[in-house]
Formats: C-alpha cells, structure tokens, sequence
C-alpha cells in the first residue's frame, strides 16, 4: 500500500510512503484501539491522525511521539446521564432494573427540550436512565442505548414467568430520541421506520413485469408452495430489524426453494443447486463457493449457537443481507428468477 504524507510533513523528495500489509493492519488496530478508549472516543478524524503520527515516527525516529500525540488528542472521561423515552412501559415511581433506572414521565430530572420530537406523550409511559461515560455524546448515547435494551431485553424475559402477562404486553420499546442531563439531545431513527410511497407512474409496470407478479395467492402445485414460502420469508428479511436475522431469513426462502430436508449435511447440495439453476435461469454461472461458506460458516454457526454478533460481521462484509436491492445472497443475483421459473426448477432438484 502507498499513502501520501500528510501535506505539511511531504517534501518533493518523499512525497510518501510505502507500507506493508502488517503495517497496514498495525494501524487498522490503532484506530479501532483509540475508538475505544474513552479518552479518545471523540476523535473525529481518527484515521488522518494515526496517518499523521506514523509519519511523524518515520520522518524522525530519535524521537518517541507517543507522549505528544496523547497530549494532543487525549480528554478526561466526564460522566453523565442519558435520558430515552420508552414507549409501552409506565412506571408510576422510580424503579430500579438491570443497571438502569426507569423514572416516570413527569419526573423532574428528566430534560426538557424545545420542540416535540422528545415529547412525553403517549406511546412514551417512562424514561431510561442510564449513567454514562466517555468524551464523544454520540458513542455515549449508543452505549446508553445498549444498556437500556438489554435491560428491556431481559425485563421482557423475565416478566414472561408472570402469568398474567400477555405476550403484546411484553413489545415496549426505547423511543427514538435521547437527552443528557448536560442537556446535549439526539435521536436515533428506529429499527422498523417506515416511509410513505406514492404508487404511479412507473412503478405499477415495473411490478407487474416482475416473475413474482404470477405468483397465485392460492398456489395448488409443490413448486408453488414452496415458491410462496420462500417469498413470506424474502419479505420477513427485507423488514428485519437485524441484519443478522434477515440473512438467516434470505437463507430460509433458498432453502425452500432448493433444500432437501432427505440430505444430511446441506451446503454442497444447496449451492450447486443454486449454481446450476442461476446457469439455467441466466446462462451464465457464478460460483458455489460464497453459498457454501456462507450457509457452512453462517447460517449454520448462528442456528447452532454461535455468537450472533461475530457471525453479523461474515453477513454485512460479505453478502450485505439487506441490500437495497434486496437481493443480495447471491452476487449475480439470479436466484430471484426461481420464482416465475417453474420449468427451471425441477431439473437443479434432481442434481
């Protein structure tokens, strides 16, 4: 890899430097450990400056830079405490819970801040409190957010043990926006958004030239019901709200289409099943090694227990499971058309 010297330390006669992979990897960690060191939480331009600091260690090497570049950048941690709404839970006093505290909606404590978007109208029936802290109020808002949704995570667990608890019950949630005591206000834009669109002009015709536009609401064959299955299953992984979830979800409506529940081990025969249909159905071939990894590594990692959290990394960096597209499981894509290709079918559940 070569870089470019930032401007002020670039001469004609070293306008750069060339780095190796290690190198490069070294300062990859750099970054990644100075994000998550609260002292340096709040550098914006992280990477510019690590560049900087390597360059400087370079250009003079007599010299130990660290002290310099800590001085320059580092800012004691202040604590504070970050305020979100959670909607569908009331609280009529203070209650502690799995290291929050829910306080109700007239409490004093909580912020006011101009404007409604952090109003304290229903759905909203507490507020979260969370201690925090750090030097970066966007990072200590997602970490606040963190803890608060583990706490209803477990809070939603634990409270199925009551038996007169209903299910519906158990779906508060944290609101969209957030305030510190400090008075800083943020909003983070929820999971499960949804957006007005305006049905005309164009997009009438193009849905109705999509294979899925033939899909019968009744389907009476085999390959129909499992094509039906399959796109209840695309539909459920466009509107996951984790990325993680809707990949396994892209993978269910694969394997409705093309598993075989009579095989043992399945990643061989899904993707070259997968492979020869997108050769049937496009004439051209892409292949099967990503399916299989994906659906070895992945898929079956995250239904066996593996850490879901790692396992997001292999889906967002290879796969991009929700994509604008939608399509991205496959990255020729041709394995949407199995939907409106019946004939293509059959042959690929025979290889």
């Amino acid at each position: 890899m070569t870089k470019r010297l930032p401007s002020q330390l670039a001469t004609d006669e070293t306008p750069g430097l060339a780095l190796l992979g290690d190198e490069v990897a070294a300062m990859a960690t750099t970054q990644a450990a100075l994000l998550d060191d609260l002292r340096f939480e709040h550098m914006r331009n992280v990477e510019d400056a690590v560049w900087e600091f390597v360059a400087e260690c370079w250009l003079d090497r007599r010299n130990n830079h660290v002290p310099m570049f800590i001085a320059q950048h580092e800012i004691k941690p202040f604590d504070d405490v970050c305020y979100v709404p959670v909607e569908f839970l009331t609280v009529p006093s203070e209650t502690e819970v799995f290291g929050i505290r829910l306080l109700p909606v007239d409490d004093e404590r909580i912020p006011t801040v101009a404007g409604d978007w952090f109003g304290r109208e229903k759905p909203i029936g507490s507020f979260a409190a969370v201690d925090v802290q750090g030097t970066d109020y966007r990072r200590m808002a997602e970490r606040a957010r963190r803890v608060a949704s583990h706490a209803l995570r477990v809070l939603r667990i634990a409270l199925r043990e009551h038996r007169s608890i209903a299910n519906p019950q158990l779906r508060f949630r944290l609101g969209r926006a957030h305030a510190f005591a400090g008075r800083f206000t943020g909003w983070q834009e929820r999971e499960d958004v949804a957006y007005d669109l305006t049905f005309a002009g164009d997009l009438p015709a193009v849905a109705g030239s999509q294979p899925v536009s033939t899909m019968p609401a009744e389907p009476s064959t085999d390959v129909g019901r499992k094509a039906d299955l399959a796109l209840r299953w695309l539909e459920r992984a466009w509107f996951a709200n984790e990325p993680l979830i809707g990949f396994l979800y892209l993978f269910f409506a694969l394997e409705a289409l093309l598993g075989d529940k009579r095989e043992g081990l399945k990643a061989h025969g899904l993707a070259f099943r997968q492979a020869m249909l997108g050769h049937l159905v496009t004439g051209m071939f892409s292949h099967p090694n990503e399916t299989w990894f994906l659906y070895d590594q992945v898929r079956s990692g995250a239904v066996h227990g593996e850490d879901a959290r790692s396992l997001s990394v292999y889906g967002a960096s290879c796969v991009s499971p929700i994509s604008d597209s939608g399509y991205a499981l496959e990255p020729n894509r041709d394995w949407r058309c199995t939907y409106g290709c019946v004939p293509g079918y059959e042959p690929c559940r025979r290889a």
